[in-house]
């Protein structure tokens, strides 16, 4: 509840799977912040907690100590590609600091690899529905625009330049033998760690 002897910080930092949502009226949306319906309908009254559009939306200016564990490298390995139903973020994300992060994949032996495919996180909770809508950047801040992708032996296999898409496949006319995989992604924004959601290979 709204209390004026308490003061909140605020941060410009943005991490995947991380979102702060506040009770209040958007018209553009049809949400006037709580919604109750005529008492012979039978339904219950509830408040709307949405997340706020950027370029608002700031997380909480905290720090958690020790840490949450909840961006490992493993998140990129299962089948899903939203936050889990049990709260988990189900992505992984690089350290805030880190301008050029990277990420291994490695096999017990040499496989043949036809497609790669990239999942990066979309921001499903900053809604797109039309152009009429203002949007404060043309594209997702969190989508990674430049990476490369290297084999077993650091050989460069497909290189990224301007990406703006949140799914990313890459094929390969031959296949490609490797015991290894080595992503390096290049940080896009200061307050926007690199995420990736999930790495597919076929």
């Amino acid at each position: 509840m709204q209390n004026d002897c308490v003061e909140i910080a605020l941060s410009e930092t943005r991490i995947s799977g991380i979102l702060v949502v506040q009770n209040k009226i958007n018209k553009a949306v049809s949400n006037y912040g709580k919604q109750e319906p005529p008492a012979e309908f039978g339904l219950d009254s509830f408040e709307f907690w949405t997340p706020e559009r950027r370029p608002g939306g700031k997380n909480l200016a905290l720090e958690i100590n020790p840490p949450i564990a909840a961006f490992k490298n493993e998140n990129i390995r299962n089948k899903e590609i939203r936050p889990l139903p049990d709260g988990t973020t189900n992505t992984w994300v690089a350290a805030l600091n880190d301008e050029n992060p990277s990420l291994e994949m490695k096999w017990d032996k040499s496989v043949k690899l036809h497609k790669i495919k990239i999942f990066f996180d979309p921001d499903f909770d900053h809604s797109l529905e039309c152009n009429h809508m203002e949007h404060p950047e043309s594209e997702i801040p969190f989508v990674v625009s430049d990476y490369q992708v290297f084999d077993g032996n650091s050989r460069l296999l497909f290189e990224s330049k301007g990406n703006y898409q949140a799914i990313n496949d890459i094929s390969f006319e031959e296949p490609v033998a490797t015991d290894r995989l080595r992503f390096v992604f290049s940080k896009k924004k200061d307050h926007f760690p690199v995420g990736i959601t999930q790495i597919s290979v076929y």
